[in-house]
């Protein structure tokens, strides 16, 4: 198992393998700079591009249900993407644009020009 302790190593910019279950102490396998990249399921720009999804949704005046009607998956997916439980890879974030009707490029772009929703 490989674990990246970024805390305790990240002066030294160290990866390591480590498993102390198995008594394994590691060696280093990689030495460059660490850069933190924090996870975005819950960061303050996920949730604005949920709410510009959600407000996108109502404005068209469909439901979670027609919208998952549209993808071919069931309601649950857009609950869970919309209520922030699940985020949407690329291809799922075209696909519910082209549902929605609207600019996938524009609605980025609509993103970095905002910091606030």
């Amino acid at each position: 198992m490989l674990i990246v302790d970024i805390r305790a190593r990240a002066r030294h910019n160290i990866l390591k393998w480590d498993n102390p279950k198995l008594g394994l102490v590691g060696e280093p396998v990689a030495s460059w700079p660490v850069r933190l990249m924090p996870k975005s399921l819950r960061s303050t720009r996920q949730r604005r591009l949920l709410k510009r999804l959600i407000a996108a949704r109502k404005t068209k005046g469909v439901t979670q249900t027609q919208v998952a009607d549209m993808l071919g998956r069931p309601q649950s997916f857009v609950a869970k993407y919309e209520g922030g439980e699940r985020r949407l890879d690329v291809i799922e974030f075209l696909d519910v644009t082209e549902a929605l009707d609207i600019d996938p490029c524009e609605l980025l772009a609509q993103m970095r020009r905002s910091r606030d929703l």
